[in-house]
């Protein structure tokens, strides 16, 4: 609750160790804690995509806290079922879609297998988080089109 809709203290978290720690505890915990971690990620992520500033210093490529948040959204995109964490989990990397430079689409095509999930909310939130990353207003959207081609995403959307 404290850094939903603010700025300010996504920064103050951002700029301590703040999203290691949440990373470690995404990978360690379970239930509940793991739950509050995602969200606290989908709410910083929310505020990234939105501005731009903080987006740039917070989700560098050469951030370590950053990449360790990004793979552990991605290994729960891969790896759980558990459509409650799955979907703030897409949302979140919905929303980082203009952080990602070519070196790091490895995130197109778990959203793409995603597509094919049997809960339709989780392969909608897919689709939109897709959206994000071909979006005119994404500077690398064309590469990004080609990511989601290769990765046959092309039928799952039609």
């Amino acid at each position: 609750m404290l850094v939903q809709g603010s700025i300010s203290n996504c920064k103050t978290l951002t700029e301590t160790k703040g999203m290691l720690c949440l990373a470690k505890l995404m990978k360690t915990e379970k239930d509940e804690l793991q739950y509050n971690c995602l969200m606290i990620i989908r709410e910083i992520t929310a505020i990234a995509e939105s501005n731009n500033e903080f987006r740039h210093s917070t989700f560098k490529s050469s951030s370590p806290a950053a990449k360790a948040v990004v793979d552990e959204l991605l290994k729960v995109i891969k790896e759980f079922d558990n459509m409650k964490l799955r979907i703030p989990v897409i949302k979140s990397v919905g929303s980082l879609a203009r952080s990602f430079s070519m070196k790091e689409c490895q995130v197109i095509s778990p959203l793409v297998a995603r597509l094919g999930d049997m809960d339709r909310e989780v392969a909608m939130e897919a689709s939109i988080a897709l959206q994000k990353f071909i979006c005119p207003n994404n500077y690398l959207f064309c590469e990004h089109s080609e990511s989601i081609i290769e990765s046959n995403g092309v039928p799952l959307l039609i």
